[in-house]
């Protein structure tokens, strides 16, 4: 199966310079348990917004990581990497890219490089993530499924507050 990734501009309708990026040999994750989707989040703290894209290819899937001008900055391979959520889970000005795959909860900073701590290995297959103060502490917690819900804190890795 062939991908296309667009980024239109509005207005007038049209396609943004370096766009649309082309890939060859992705699986079509409809049969399969697979999450493919694409996001816009500032990942690297220069108030531009990148495009995260993440698809399966025939040998593995890939989070693809682009500037607006459809430049590749990094990408990330895993097995069954899930759609992921973003967050500054550092306080450096920067999101992190927090997804689940097959080996548990990931997170990557802007260059793409591994949080320490992480990936936080569960055995399962892994949801989508949510992120968030669910009560107000300072403490950030990761919500994902397999196949029951499952919520901890960051304390059972690195605490940030």
């Amino acid at each position: 199966m062939v991908l296309l990734i667009f980024l239109i501009q509005l207005p007038p309708i049209g396609t943004q310079p370096g766009w649309p990026k082309t890939f060859y040999n992705i699986v079509n994750t409809m049969q399969f348990h697979a999450s493919a989707g694409i996001s816009f989040a500032d990942i690297n703290g220069d108030n531009s917004l990148e495009v995260v894209a993440n698809f399966r290819y025939v040998d593995g899937d890939t989070l693809y990581v682009f500037d607006y001008q459809g430049n590749i900055l990094w990408k990330f391979r895993d097995s069954l990497i899930q759609y992921p959520a973003f967050a500054d889970l550092d306080n450096d000005g920067a999101n992190e890219i927090v997804f689940g795959s097959a080996y548990g909860l990931n997170v990557l900073h802007g260059d793409g490089s591994v949080m320490s701590n992480f990936p936080f290995l569960i055995s399962g297959y892994w949801s989508e993530v949510s992120i968030a103060d669910i009560d107000g502490d300072g403490l950030i917690r990761y919500c994902l499924f397999c196949p029951a819900e499952y919520c901890w804190d960051t304390s059972v890795c690195t605490q940030y507050t």
